[in-house]
């Protein structure tokens, strides 16, 4: 009985303080604390001429939203296992089921490995198709998959799978979270760059920086994704490359935005320069 509870304990203690220390943590900096998410009200509040068009919010995403098909290859993978192992179903083979989840998790990676174009992938394709063709000519094609059938083979287990699922969902989730506190603001006028948890933010003048949109990834583009590239006139620095979800709309945001040549603020009018009315110093009105 003491054994078991010294076992509880050494188990939940460091869980139970990692919490109290993140509570401990968001409670010291509540009052500082910024996310994406009040970002937009915020900058409203404080600049009335802005409009919900005029602020464009976007952060970085993780290159493993490429894995989607393969999570859920292990979702479905896991749930077959799952039947198979209980004795409700005796198909799919563990080697096959685990040969295709293997094909897919490949094509995964060459996608992400390499920026494949529709082009590529086209010749890709055909290539393929050739070869397949120049086997089945001489007979070889049967006893070709026959061969790497028995000697390639690749089987795991249901907890395997949901395993192998969670690990490419968890670099797409942490990649989200961080997104709550870095992220980039477009507006008319400045882009503000924020990189932490409190108030602190970088301000670039539109004079500074430019934007380009690219989408000539294949499988970013396929599940909505593309990137945002942004240069500085300042060499020195480097470009900065978001990638970013449902490109389309994020690209018309950024027109329209960029298409404003700026947003006059409230109750600031410039002294006209002496060059420009004639006058001197001395001859304005007191």
């Amino acid at each position: 009985m003491f054994e078991d509870t010294t076992r509880t304990l050494v188990f939940f203690v460091p869980i139970a303080a990692v919490v109290v220390g993140l509570l401990i943590w968001i409670l010291a900096i509540r009052g500082t604390m910024v996310t994406r998410f009040g970002t937009k009200a915020a900058l409203k509040e404080k600049d009335s001429a802005l409009g919900d068009d005029d602020i464009l919010i976007v952060f970085d995403w993780s290159g493993k939203v490429i894995y989607f098909p393969t999570i859920i290859a292990s979702a479905v993978c896991a749930l077959l296992m799952v039947l198979k192992e209980g004795g409700i179903m005796n198909w799919p083979d563990a080697n096959t089921l685990g040969g295709c989840w293997l094909a897919v998790f490949f094509i995964n990676f060459l996608m992400e490995e390499y920026d494949l174009t529709i082009k590529v992938l086209i010749i890709a394709t055909l290539a393929i198709l050739a070869v397949c063709l120049w086997l089945a000519f001489f007979g070889w094609l049967g006893s070709s998959a026959e061969y790497v059938c028995n000697h390639v083979k690749f089987g795991i287990s249901s907890r395997g799978y949901l395993i192998l699922g969670l690990i490419f969902a968890l670099a797409i989730g942490i990649s989200w979270l961080k997104g709550v506190f870095r992220y980039v603001v477009f507006t008319p006028n400045v882009m503000m760059v924020k990189a932490g948890v409190t108030e602190g933010s970088e301000l670039i003048v539109r004079e500074k920086y430019d934007i380009r949109v690219c989408t000539v990834d294949f499988m970013e583009r396929l599940f909505g994704f593309g990137r945002i590239i942004i240069t500085f006139t300042d060499t020195r620095r480097l470009p900065v490359t978001l990638l970013v979800w449902n490109i389309n709309s994020k690209s018309r945001s950024l027109d329209h935005i960029r298409s404003i040549i700026a947003i006059d603020r409230p109750n600031h009018v410039a002294d006209p320069e002496p060059a420009e009315t004639g006058q001197t110093p001395s001859d304005k009105p007191s």
